[in-house]
Order: structure tokens, then sequence, then C-alpha cells
């Protein structure tokens, strides 16, 4: 979205960048929270001075529903609100099942509620990871670094094996190793219930350890938040 009215912007059009939050940056806000990664709100101050600097008319927590937009009578509309994390447990490799049992639960959290309120997470928990990358691992060591017990579960034959596509992979096994980071491969979960979460050989499909703990974390990807967009369409 940012960049996206900047590009306008310095092509010569009039450009007015509505934010529902109170900073312009959406999910780089959250990346940056992680272990290390601290240098990504760079790109969210310099693009948000790049846009002021241009005469972007850029109005904080405002949310248009799509009459309000109607009535702006704009020449042209751009929809990038985003997405919202899913918590439901699904994982592509058993696509028959949209839901886990007891993923409704409120002690299963999605990663973006874990950076909202670190407060609310409890003292043992179990993430699980249809993400391979930073998202889920950068998250497993964030609450490590508060002196939560970890255990990652994995529906990768590796740990975090995006990761080696950016070469980081040895520098953050070393750091969620010696902060005791515990982990399964190969499995997912079967169902929640309470405080404890039946896994699976996804593999075998065969029923495997029982983990208990106090949160359980999906970073099992996104939906799209596209409301918006629907509602204005042939509008």
């Amino acid at each position: 979205g940012m960049q996206a009215a900047l590009v306008l912007r310095e092509r010569g059009h009039q450009v007015t960048l509505l934010e529902a939050g109170d900073k312009l940056g959406g999910q780089l806000n959250y990346a940056q929270q992680l272990p290390r990664r601290h240098k990504f709100g760079f790109i969210a101050r310099d693009m948000t001075s790049q846009l002021h600097k241009a005469g972007v008319d850029v109005r904080l927590q405002t949310r248009w529903d799509a009459q309000q937009v109607i009535d702006f009578a704009a020449d042209g509309v751009i929809i990038a609100t985003g997405s919202t994390p899913l918590k439901t447990g699904f994982t592509s490799t058993r696509p028959a099942v949209d839901v886990v049992p007891g993923s409704t639960q409120s002690n299963v959290m999605s990663v973006i509620e874990v950076l909202n309120n670190p407060e609310k997470v409890g003292k043992r928990v179990v993430l699980f990871d249809e993400d391979g990358g930073r998202y889920a691992l950068g998250t497993a060591e964030f609450l490590l670094d508060r002196g939560h017990q970890v255990h990652l579960v994995s529906r990768f034959i590796s740990l975090s094996p995006n990761m080696a596509l950016t070469l980081d992979l040895p520098v953050n096994y070393q750091h969620v190793f010696r902060k005791g980071l515990e982990y399964t491969i190969n499995s997912w979960v079967r169902s929640i219930d309470g405080e404890k979460a039946q896994l699976l050989n996804l593999f075998t499909d065969a029923d495997t350890a029982v983990l208990t703990a106090d949160t359980f974390i999906m970073a099992c990807g996104h939906t799209p938040v596209n409301g918006l967009y629907q509602a204005l369409q042939g509008k």
C-alpha cells in the first residue's frame, strides 16, 4: 500500500492513503519484533518519510466502509488491506482437514496475537510450523528469550528449511538450540484438548506423542482481508 501510494504520487497523481492503525508499515512492524530483525523497522520509517515528502495525504486511524470510499469519488481505488493469520491448524500436507479439533480454544494463539500480547502466553508453549521459515522459528526464539519452554512441531522434513535459501539457517540454529528449543519434525497435530495436543506422523498417519502446554501457537498461514474489496465490486 505504501509503495503504491508513493509511485502514484511520483507519477503526478493526488493520493490519499488510509491506514486503520496508528502507524504505517503493516506486518513490517511485527517482523522487526523478532530477534535480530529490528532493522526491518527502517523500511517502514523510510517509506513513511518519503510519503510525507512527496505530499501524500496520509490519514492514520482511519477505516472507511464501502460507502465512504464511494462518496469520496476518487478516480481509482487500490485495496491493500492485507491479511489475518489463520488459527485453524490447516496444513497443506493434510488438505482434507480444514480445522483441527480444539483449535478454537482460548489457549490457541496466532503469531500476531503473540507479538501483540506476549504477556498472555503461558510458560509451556507448543508452536505448530506450517511456514518453514523465520515466521515460526523467530517466534520460537522470541518466546525463548522471555523464559518460555518452547516445543516446535514442524510438518517439514527438517527444521525451518526455507531459511536455507537466505543463508542464515546456521546462525539461527545456533541461537535457538543454545536457548533450549525442542522440536519434532515430520509431524502435525490431530487434535487439541485442553492442555494436551495429539501429534501424528505425516508419513504414516500414526499417532505419536502427546504434548502438554499452556499455550498452543499456530504459524499456519494467513487469509486475505478482502471484505472491502468485495463490497466495492461493480460500484
